[in-house]
């Protein structure tokens, strides 16, 4: 298993390095000539083979072997060439079976080793070896978390590689130790309050893990951070991400929800209703109805259907119309259909068309196939004779312009020559491009 995250490691390294900067056509630019094949590099305290049977093709003969040094270290530039020799041009284009090759390949070499090429890689020329670098410095950052960050800090002065070379290291001491990774977190931040916003996004990145684990260890600690982390003026969204990664029943989200309560802060209060709902929507809407008693009942609600409906449009309509007082339903029912008709007007049409008549009529039906127009001007076309006032008939078209022209403009100018109200809808459009 831990092998298996190793390499999930190394993929989300390529990742974070083709972000900080595109990677030139050359990855590893510590030679420009090719050296021969030399033996597998050997930790100083471990006599086994360092290349597995899937690299045993970039290894000399055992005869080759046997008539020079018994043993001898690979330098620091040998090891990269074999690394330059198991990546190739370009690291973005390895099979699996190429990348489980060199993580074979890296995976045995000692914290010695990995830190003398990354810093040969750091010292000639960090944009250049950037893939090669991030892919060395997640294995680095599994085998000594702690001195990966001091590294990241006085080695690295690219401001940006910097800071995910920090998120890594972070992430994986939190894996280990979550109260030393946060507190690490405390310092960087604290001394780098001037860092641009992608960089401090990198670092923050790193709270969800780290209290994840650290809740895991001891939920009470983890609560304590984020007190602190509230005083200190951080975000608090990703820590509670974290801090809800590991609950599962309903007694666990309610207990962290009295937990935070003296927070005072509505968005931690709705994150947690919202993991809660992506685990378990109905507990979440009987929960609500039943034992909430607070005084924010609508706008969790509100929430609630937001979030539920991001997985289930039926249900979550169907929980808001049984739910919501006659007199707030066919406003809520239409906000609700908004995203629906923009996304799937087809489905959301045959939910719709199954309301009773104080939901599915004319008002809502008007402000349902006008906000379908917007993306789906063909769909909301054939809808135009279902609209019994000519005031609607004329906005919807003014809508359906404005989206085919979006589309294709000879379809847009077809319609406004067979469209009744095509006055209007230049007058509007006219409008449309003033006000931009």
């Amino acid at each position: 298993m831990k092998n298996l995250i190793w390499i999930v490691c190394v993929l989300l390294a390529f990742t974070a390095g083709y972000f900080v900067n595109h990677f030139s056509s050359e990855t590893l630019s510590l030679d420009a000539q090719p050296q021969a094949p030399i033996s597998a590099p050997k930790d100083a305290t471990d006599n086994n083979s360092f290349v597995t049977s899937n690299t045993t093709a970039l290894a000399p003969s055992t005869n080759t072997v046997e008539s020079e040094n018994d043993a001898r270290a690979p330098t620091t530039d040998e090891i990269a060439q074999q690394l330059k020799a198991l990546i190739g041009s370009n690291p973005m284009a390895l099979t699996f079976s190429e990348m489980a090759n060199f993580y074979s390949f890296v995976g045995e070499l000692s914290e010695v080793q990995l830190l003398a090429v990354i810093q040969e890689l750091s010292n000639t020329g960090v944009k250049e070896n950037q893939s090669a670098l991030m892919m060395l410095f997640s294995r680095y950052t599994e085998i000594n978390a702690a001195a990966a960050i001091d590294f990241a800090k006085t080695e690295i002065g690219d401001e940006r590689l910097q800071s995910a070379m920090l998120n890594i290291s972070l992430i994986s001491l939190a894996q280990q130790d979550p109260l030393a990774s946060y507190d690490h977190f405390i310092r960087l931040t604290d001394a780098q309050q001037n860092i641009a916003r992608a960089s401090n996004m990198h670092l923050t990145g790193s709270l969800m893990p780290i209290f994840s684990s650290l809740a895991k260890q001891d939920l009470s600690l983890a609560i304590d951070k984020l007190y602190e982390l509230n005083k200190l003026g951080h975000k608090l969204m990703l820590p509670m991400w974290g801090l809800t990664q590991n609950l599962k029943s309903k007694q666990e989200f309610v207990d962290l929800l009295t937990l935070t309560k003296s927070l005072d802060n509505h968005e931690i209060e709705e994150g947690i209703i919202s993991n809660w709902t992506r685990h378990n929507p109905e507990e979440v809407g009987a929960w609500l109805l039943e034992d909430y008693d607070g005084e924010r009942l609508e706008q969790l609600k509100d929430n609630f259907i937001l979030t539920w409906a991001s997985n289930d449009r039926e249900n979550s309509g169907n929980w808001l119309i049984d739910n919501t007082a006659p007199d707030k339903v066919q406003r809520k029912v239409v906000n609700f259909l908004r995203s629906w008709a923009w996304d799937e007007p087809k489905a959301a049409m045959r939910w719709f068309s199954k309301q009773p008549n104080a939901i599915y009529n004319q008002k809502t039906f008007a402000e349902f196939i006008n906000d379908a127009a917007s993306s789906n001007p063909q769909f909301a076309m054939n809808y135009m004779s279902y609209l019994d006032s000519k005031k609607d008939q004329q906005r919807l078209s003014e809508t359906i312009y404005q989206g085919l022209k979006r589309k294709s403009t000879q379809q847009a100018k077809d319609f406004l020559e067979q469209s009744p109200f095509k006055d209007e809808i230049l007058e509007f459009d006219e409008y449309l491009k003033k006000s931009l």
